[in-house]
């Protein structure tokens, strides 16, 4: 692997690399060489929790080393609200902080049909769950009314998953 990200030892995030001036490999290819390597290695990915995979574009997934015909699995590109590029975007999502909060809040196992997944949300996921959990957080200190709804959806853009998520986080918090 081009690169494994540890925490306190443990590997959690496995990042593989094509060169961007290349024009035969792209990170698609990145993506394959992870599915290989979950299968030559799947020691290392009981613990990886990410993958990444870039080359001009960044994409992450949850790993599912267990599962291979689960690996139809969403790849997503993590946007931040800023009009920065798609390295700076990947660096925000793996800041420490933000990392941390995305594994213990934002990756779930899930059996659907039978087939377990694990999922990881998406950008748009996160922030919303994050928003949601803030009003919460203020309208238990009664900074804000507590009648307005949490957040506006659309269709197809993971409502339930980030209604799991944020009812998670707010489950776990001291408040």
């Amino acid at each position: 692997t081009d690169i494994v990200l540890y925490i306190n030892g443990i590997p959690l995030v496995n990042i593989e690399l094509k060169n961007p001036d290349s024009l035969r490999k792209n990170w698609q290819d990145a993506y394959a060489d992870i599915l290989d390597y979950e299968a030559k290695i799947p020691e290392l990915y009981k613990y990886v929790q990410i993958g990444v995979v870039g080359d001009t574009i960044f994409k992450y997934f949850a790993t599912s080393h267990w599962n291979p015909e689960a690996q139809t699995q969403r790849i997503n590109e993590w946007k931040e609200d800023n009009n920065k590029g798609a390295i700076e975007n990947i660096c925000a999502m793996l800041m420490p902080e933000k990392l941390l909060n995305l594994i213990k809040y934002y990756v779930f196992f899930r059996e659907e049909h039978n087939i377990k997944t694990k999922i990881i949300a998406r950008y748009m996921q996160y922030r919303a769950a994050e928003k949601i959990v803030e009003r919460v957080k203020s309208g238990l200190k009664e900074e804000s009314e507590k009648k307005k709804g949490l957040i506006w959806h659309w269709q197809g853009s993971g409502k339930t998953l980030t209604m799991i998520f944020a009812a998670n986080k707010i489950y776990q918090l001291p408040e």
